[in-house]
């Protein structure tokens, strides 16, 4: 309540202050993550064994608390990371219902853009970060023209790959709606064989939206995720 009260109710502005106080306070989450470390709990991600727990897309859209982050987390997916720096959708955007106990939240993919990104991934690894970085990243078609996406999907990947530990494609933003264009299990297949050419054995999945409760809305669904991995994709989130 101290944090709503701060931003004024804001939800998004809520979150703000969150990263910030994770990065005032990191010496406190080094003091006590040993408590979040369960060596019984270990599974292999990216062929480290660590905690089966991880941030989501969203939490750290550009970077900004990865040491903290490393901490208290698994793995994190840092993003969804885009080329160009994008304001996204109009605030506000993101709002609470206390008495349904729902979020709505249409940000519509805002970031500061690659380059600041890649800087804090630099120097988080440059500062001895060993945490395992598996960032949600997308290109964006321009109206119909899907090669846009592509070229700028290449280009974070390149420029990501020495950092990262594995890379998760993100098609399924629900307030942008010139990725629907991606959807189809061609670009599924295109996709998947692009990222696997550049990060190669490193892991690779595919954030899936949900489908209706329909069955042919399922066996399309069903047939994206075939695609993808038929395109050298390992799975999905």
């Amino acid at each position: 309540r101290a944090a709503y009260s701060r931003a004024n109710a804001d939800p998004e502005k809520v979150h703000d202050l969150a990263l910030e106080a994770l990065n005032d306070y990191n010496d406190v989450i080094e003091e006590v993550s040993k408590n979040f470390d369960f060596k019984d709990l270990h599974v292999d991600i990216a062929g480290k064994e660590v905690m089966p727990f991880g941030t989501a897309a969203g939490l750290d859209k550009n970077g900004d608390v990865l040491k903290p982050l490393s901490k208290l987390f698994g793995y994190q997916k840092t993003g969804t990371l885009i080329v160009p720096k994008r304001e996204g959708n109009n605030r506000p955007r993101v709002a609470v219902d206390e008495k349904l106990d729902e979020i709505y939240n249409s940000q519509g993919f805002p970031s500061m853009g690659l380059d600041y990104a890649l800087e804090k991934i630099q120097k988080f690894r440059e500062d001895g970060g060993k945490g395992i970085l598996i960032p949600s990243v997308c290109g964006l078609p321009l109206e119909e023209n899907l090669n846009n996406a592509y070229k700028e999907l290449e280009t974070i990947l390149i420029k990501l790959n020495p950092y990262i530990d594995g890379v998760e494609w993100n098609p399924f933003s629900p307030n942008t709606e010139a990725l629907a264009a991606l959807r189809t299990p061609s670009e599924f297949k295109r996709s998947a064989k692009l990222i696997n050419d550049i990060v190669g054995d490193k892991l690779k999945v595919v954030k899936m939206g949900p489908y209706d409760d329909d069955h042919e809305q399922k066996i399309k669904w069903l047939d994206l995720v075939r695609a993808f991995l038929d395109g050298g994709g390992d799975g999905l989130t």
